[in-house]
């Protein structure tokens, strides 16, 4: 009786063991996420006025605490120039809703400075074209895969436990 007793013992430790093992890692969650951002994400966004702007993902970057997405921005006005930007969203904050757009504030998207890019644009961009309130955002096709939309939402909220909490300062 004994020794079935430690058989079962032992069975029930691994059988907990194991189950314990199925949430995958930071590294699988990041792998994840790439493969379905590379897979889905829309890598042009077109303003269809008079006056054309196209802003396109030229590539982006995980990790535990934020997405990187690079973009170009062009236009054909009377200018016809070519920005580069860095989109800053942070995964604690990123949420798609159901039409696949994730949203962040102005704040979030730093210019990339290049000889092309240098004009007087540059040191108006964030005064006076866009104000605090302003939203920037992504999308990806959910109509691909099934429940794609809750499936990168979780995987987010996932990924965002793993970032550290910034310490508060005293001063």
């Amino acid at each position: 009786m004994k020794k079935l007793l430690t058989i079962c013992l032992i069975m029930a430790t691994v059988f907990t063991v194991n189950a314990q093992d199925t949430k995958p890692t930071k590294e699988e969650t990041i792998s994840w996420l790439k493969e379905k951002l590379d897979n889905y994400l829309e890598g042009d966004y077109c303003n269809p006025t008079i006056i054309w702007n196209k802003y396109e993902v030229q590539n982006f970057e995980i990790n535990e605490c934020e997405i990187l997405i690079k973009l170009k921005y062009t236009t054909n006005n009377l200018r016809g120039y070519t920005e580069y930007y860095d989109m800053i969203i942070s995964t604690k904050n990123m949420e798609f809703n159901q039409l696949g757009h994730a949203e962040t504030n102005i704040k979030a998207i730093k210019k990339i400075l290049t000889k092309t890019t240098k004009s007087e644009f540059e040191d108006n961009i964030g005064k006076v074209y866009f104000s605090d309130n302003t939203k920037c955002q992504i999308k990806v096709r959910f109509d691909r895969e099934e429940n794609l939309q809750s499936r990168i939402n979780t995987a987010l909220k996932y990924l965002a436990s793993f970032c550290p909490e910034k310490k508060k300062e005293t001063f």
